[in-house]
């Protein structure tokens, strides 16, 4: 047996759909009603989850089109928990301020990662996952990583990251 890991991931499906989710755009999205986000959700009859498509593990659509990842299996729990509908509503990364503020969607879930800047301007769950961050480097080398000066002096080093605008920010 050969295992397709690219494959396996297209094929993934929500373990417990919550009826009738739907995907909608951001574009059209209501200003924000003089509202707690709870009682609008159950005015509404729906929660509404800003997903960006394309964050592995997170949101991502799979071979027949479906959002689908760890994420989106929390935002159907979370509306079967509240005992209303499911809206999935697509925006890109650099709109995630602009969709919370003008009441696109009650929370956005896709692998948001916490930085001092948004935790500044935004109101942050608890993390449910923390990556670490490290060096790999050869054991016999590894007291020339030590000092941040020392790897700032060394012109041609080069840091892979995550896919994450933050942390490449950090290292630059």
């Amino acid at each position: 047996i050969t295992y397709d890991r690219a494959g396996a991931l297209m094929d993934l499906e929500v373990q417990q759909p919550v009826q009738d989710a739907r995907v909608v755009d951001a574009a059209g999205g209501p200003a924000v009603p003089d509202q707690p986000v709870l009682e609008r959700i159950a005015a509404r009859g729906a929660l509404r989850v800003g997903v960006i498509d394309g964050r592995l593990p997170y949101a991502f659509p799979n071979s027949r089109g479906q959002i689908v990842g760890l994420d989106i299996e929390l935002a159907h729990q979370l509306a079967r928990d509240l005992g209303v509908g499911l809206e999935l509503v697509r925006f890109r990364f650099e709109e995630i301020e602009t969709v919370l503020a003008r009441g696109a969607c009650d929370v956005v879930m896709s692998g948001i990662v916490v930085t001092p800047g948004r935790a500044a301007r935004l109101t942050l769950s608890d993390p449910y996952l923390e990556e670490t961050l490290g060096f790999l480097v050869p054991d016999h080398a590894r007291d020339r990583f030590l000092e941040w000066a020392e790897l700032q002096s060394r012109p041609s080093l080069r840091v892979l990251t995550a896919n994450l605008e933050y942390f490449a920010d950090q290292l630059a």
